[in-house]
């Protein structure tokens, strides 16, 4: 945090959930929002059954975010819909995918036609679907 030049951290991420240790890596940074050196944690990659199993697991701070990829070659509207329903926001990783994407035919012709790049394609499919 010194080197930082802050006396917190805003948003922690656990990345991913290692099984069998996640909730435990949880706990320990519950103490530091506690301690008011993290002011919120959220997740990466999280899906349903791993979010249940770390709220069941005794957690007391609810994460606030959980971000995993969304892109129209990884859409899960299911799992979308279960996160906004536990009021935890919805982070997109990956919007852009993966830069062989931007080659797609489909996205190519869709910018073409829009006369936009790949890339602003993508960006607008996050945007309409409240990425």
């Amino acid at each position: 945090l010194q080197k930082n030049c802050s006396d917190y951290i805003d948003l922690f991420l656990i990345h991913w959930p290692v099984p069998g240790y996640f909730v435990q890596t949880y706990k320990i940074l519950e103490e530091l929002v506690r301690e008011g050196k993290i002011r919120s944690l959220g997740l990466s990659n999280f899906s349903e059954a791993e979010y249940e199993e770390l709220i069941e697991g005794g957690t007391t701070v609810a994460p606030v975010v959980n971000q995993f990829e969304v892109s129209p070659f990884m859409y899960r509207p299911e799992l979308l819909q279960y996160f906004v329903d536990k009021s935890v926001v919805v982070g997109s990783s990956k919007s852009l995918h993966r830069a062989d994407c931007l080659d797609h035919p489909t996205i190519s012709s869709i910018a073409l036609r829009h006369g936009k790049t790949s890339a602003q394609v993508m960006l607008r499919w996050s945007y309409q679907h409240d990425m």
